[in-house]
């Protein structure tokens, strides 16, 4: 696994210009890896600093929530984890920040207006674009690390991805246009780097993550891992749980799971 020559997603090209505190402290790009999970997860337990980025032209291994791989022929997506060491508080609420600044970073440098799938699925007129991936390690009951990874569609094909559980889009495709994966990275880490900051400073995500959610309201199923629950979406809490209320009047809380909705409106 060897730095690859520069281009537009380069440590230095990345790097230039992006003022963050926290998030990009250390860049690290790499032409082909299993996964930029794995990389960041050892960088980690190696004691990497805070706000390490990890970034590959292709992984071989990417994988998604559930266990689910995540396709990504080359060159044609952005795929980054960041390494984070955040206080308690702000563990829990890292899947909505990671969402919410992949939405701000699609609007930024591709003009479009994305939404969400409960919990992090990243929205174009109701096809996925991208997702998030929040992994961690815990030390002695206590968040030692996170790794938050993100996969963006840039100009790949949807059609060239197979057996997809839920259909795809990419930004090339909806904009009929090549947009620049370097200042799709950048915007990234810029307003990750500020929702990590104000979530440190007792802040959170949680009403402008709501604000885009295209699942409230609508008839889910939900698949937790262990059981599922079908009901309306009725809302989501502070924590980013949904609360599907049953067709018998019961409110059930989800913590974590899978939505399948109907009726999404584009």
């Amino acid at each position: 696994m060897k730095l690859s020559m520069p281009s537009d997603l380069s440590p230095e090209a990345v790097q230039r210009g992006l003022g963050t505190v926290v998030v990009g402290r250390s860049v690290h790009f790499y032409t082909t890896v299993k996964s930029t999970q794995d990389m960041a997860q050892a960088a980690g337990r190696a004691a990497a600093p805070n706000g390490a980025v990890f970034i590959a032209d292709h992984q071989t291994s990417g994988r998604g929530r559930l266990g689910r791989i995540w396709q990504a022929p080359p060159g044609g997506s952005l795929l980054l984890s960041v390494l984070l060491r955040p206080s308690p508080p702000v563990y829990p609420i890292l899947s909505m920040a990671g969402a919410l600044a992949t939405c701000l970073a699609i609007e930024e440098a591709a003009n479009l207006s994305p939404r969400l799938k409960w919990p992090n699925d990243i929205l174009l007129r109701g096809k996925k674009v991208a997702g998030v991936l929040v992994e961690g390690e815990v030390v002695g009951g206590t968040p030692d690390f996170a790794v938050l990874g993100v996969g963006i569609n840039v100009t790949v094909d949807p059609a060239s991805l197979e057996g997809l559980a839920y259909p795809a889009t990419s930004l090339g495709a909806e904009t009929g246009r090549i947009v620049s994966r370097g200042n799709l990275a950048r915007a990234l880490l810029r307003h990750l780097d500020r929702l990590y900051l104000e979530a440190a400073s007792g802040g959170s995500p949680y009403f402008a993550w709501r604000e885009r959610l295209a699942t409230l309201g609508h008839a889910v199923r939900v698949d937790t891992g262990t059981e599922v629950e079908e009901g309306i979406a009725e809302d989501v809490d502070e924590t980013g749980a949904l609360l599907v209320r049953r067709a018998d009047g019961r409110l059930i809380v989800c913590l974590a799971g899978e939505a399948t909705l109907q009726g999404l409106a584009e």
